[in-house]
C-alpha cells in the first residue's frame, strides 16, 4: 500500500506522516473515494488516537503525506475524477482539523506518486506520466506555489521513488521495463537532471524504495519475480553504488516499506505471502542485515513505518477485517520486542 518518498528524521515519506509536536497521522482513501484521517492524541501515545475524519477529494491509490519546511504536513493523491495530481495541506501547524481545500496540480498520471524536501526544505512530486515518463513538479520557494511540470527521461513500470542524497541532491528510481531498475539525479543540486545507467538486473518486480543510512548512503529494495528481497548500496555517501544485490530472502509480495531506528540502524517492513507483516533490520547501524522474521497481523496491503516523537517505530496496514491496524516496539529502545497488533477502525 505504500510508496516509499523521500527521508527526513530518518522517516520515508508514505500515508503515515508526523506533525510539527510529533503526533502521527495517517491518511487513507476511505470506503467512499474520499480521503480520510486519523491521528493521535498526545505524541508517543501509541493507543489513543482521534477519530476517523473526512478531508473530502476523490482520492485513487494511495496519498503521500510529506511535511512543508515549515512543518504543516501537505498530502498529494491521484485524482480519482480526472488522472490529475491534487493536493490538501494543513493551515495550522498543529492542528489535524484545519486544512485548505483541494487544489489541481495537474499533469496526467498513473499510479501514486511520491514526494520529498528539496535541500532548501521545498518540497518535489515526482508522478508515472501517462505519456510513459516520469514527470515532476516542485515548490518555487518553501511552503509556497507550485512550477509547471517537468520530464525526466526515465519510463517506468510502475510508481516512482525519491530519496533525498547526503549532500541534498534528489534521485529518483523507478522499475523499468524489462525488469530493471533505472535511477536519476539532480546535477548540480535543483537545476538539471543527470540520467543513469540501470542497476543491471532483469528480476525486479515491485516498486522501489529507497532510504539513507546513518552516514548518508543511500540503500535500495526491490521484491525479486521470485518473491525475494533484494538491496543494493552506495559505496560511499552521495557517490556511486555497489557491484551487485544482495538477497535478504524471504517469501514476500507488494512493495518494501524503510524506516531508520532511533540508532540509525534501517529497517524494512513488507508484506509476506501469507499475509503476515515481515521485517529485517541491520545489526549495525550501515552494516550486516538480520534474516526475515513475522510480526504476525493478517494484512491485505503494503504496510508503512515510521518513527514516533521519541524514536519507537510503529507500523501500519490495512487488515483482512477491513481496517487499518498498527504494531509498535517498546518505547525502552530498538528491537526490545513489539507490542500485539491493534486497530485503528474502518475508514
Amino acid at each position: 500500500m505504500a510508496t516509499m518518498v523521500g527521508i527526513k528524521y530518518g522517516v520515508a515519506y508514505s500515508w503515515v506522516g508526523r506533525n510539527p509536536d510529533g503526533r502521527l497521522a495517517v491518511f487513507v482513501r476511505g470506503a467512499d473515494g474520499t480521503l480520510q484521517h486519523i491521528w493521535q492524541m498526545v505524541p508517543n501515545d501509541n493507543l489513543n488516537w482521534s477519530d476517523w475524519t473526512p478531508l473530502g477529494g476523490s482520492v485513487t491509490g494511495i496519498p503521500v503525506v510529506a511535511p512543508n519546511a515549515d512543518g504543516r504536513l501537505e498530502v498529494f493523491a491521484h485524482s480519482g475524477t480526472d488522472a490529475t495530481l491534487r493536493h490538501i495541506w494543513q493551515t495550522d501547524r498543529n492542528d489535524n482539523r484545519k486544512w485548505s481545500a483541494w487544489e489541481s496540480l495537474g499533469g496526467s498520471m498513473v499510479g501514486n506518486p511520491a514526494v520529498v524536501q528539496n535541500s532548501d526544505g521545498r518540497l518535489e512530486a515526482f508522478v508515472h506520466h501517462t505519456g510513459g515518463e516520469i514527470q515532476h513538479i516542485w515548490q518555487t520557494a518553501p511552503n509556497n506555489g507550485y512550477s509547471g511540470w517537468g520530464t525526466i527521461q526515465v519510463f517506468p513500470e510502475g510508481n516512482p521513488a525519491a530519496a533525498p542524497n547526503a549532500d541534498g541532491h534528489l534521485e529518483v528510481f523507478a522499475h523499468a521495463p524489462g525488469g530493471d531498475v533505472q535511477h536519476a539525479w539532480q546535477r548540480p543540486l535543483i537545476n538539471g537532471w543527470k540520467i543513469g545507467r540501470g542497476f543491471g538486473i532483469d528480476s525486479c518486480a515491485s516498486n522501489p524504495a529507497a532510504v539513507q543510512n546513518k552516514d548518508g548512503r543511500l540503500e535500495l529494495f526491490v521484491r525479486y519475480t521470485d518473491n525475494t528481497l533484494w538491496h543494493i548500496w552506495q559505496t560511499a555517501a552521495n557517490n556511486g553504488w555497489a557491484d551487485q544485490w544482495k538477497s535478504l530472502g524471504g517469501s514476500v509480495t507488494g512493495d518494501p516499506a524503510l524506516v531508520q531506528n532511533k540508532d540509525g540502524r534501517l529497517e524494512v517492513f513488507i508484506r509476506g505471502t501469507d499475509n503476515t507483516l515481515q521485517h529485517a533490520y541491520q545489526r549495525t547501524a550501515g552494516k550486516e542485515w538480520s534474516t526475515l522474521e513475522s510480526l504476525g497481523g493478517t494484512l491485505t496491503g503494503d504496510p508503512a513505518a515510521t518513527q514516533n516523537a521519541d524514536g519507537h517505530l510503529e507500523v501500519f496496514a490495512p487488515s483482512t477485517q477491513g481496517d487499518i491496524q498498527h504494531i509498535w516496539q517498546n518505547p525502552n529502545g530498538p528491537n526490545h520486542g513489539w507490542s500485539d497488533w491493534h486497530s485503528l477502525g474502518t475508514p
